[in-house]
């Protein structure tokens, strides 16, 4: 038996262009599980640092084949901002850590 549950985003790769608009993210995991999701979004702002807003924080329970969705839509969909989604799988005492970065489409 595996030390993980899988753990993978299947509608998007990493480094991927958004639309401003609501982005709807699918993914596979163990079945059953529960999938702690958080996105933030790091904003470009020119001559300033980067501006880090908590986008969406919500679990997700994986279906009988494993496949869970969520989306998340920015408050202020700056071209050039930066999502940074971090989903956590746990099932009975398994647990993995996936990453993902997005970008929003520029102009």
């Amino acid at each position: 038996m595996p030390a993980t549950a899988p753990l993978q985003i299947t509608s998007h790769a990493n480094n991927a262009i958004v639309d401003g608009g609501t982005t709807l993210l699918r993914g596979r995991t163990a079945p059953g599980a529960v999938v702690d999701i958080t996105v933030h979004a790091v904003a470009p702002l020119a001559g300033l640092f980067g501006v880090t807003q908590n986008v969406l924080t919500q679990k997700a329970q994986a279906d009988a084949n494993g496949s869970f969705s969520f989306s998340f839509a920015p408050q202020l969909p700056l071209p050039g901002t930066r999502y940074e989604l971090t989903m956590i799988s746990h099932k009975a005492d398994l647990s993995t850590e996936s990453r993902l970065v997005l970008f929003q489409k520029q102009g």
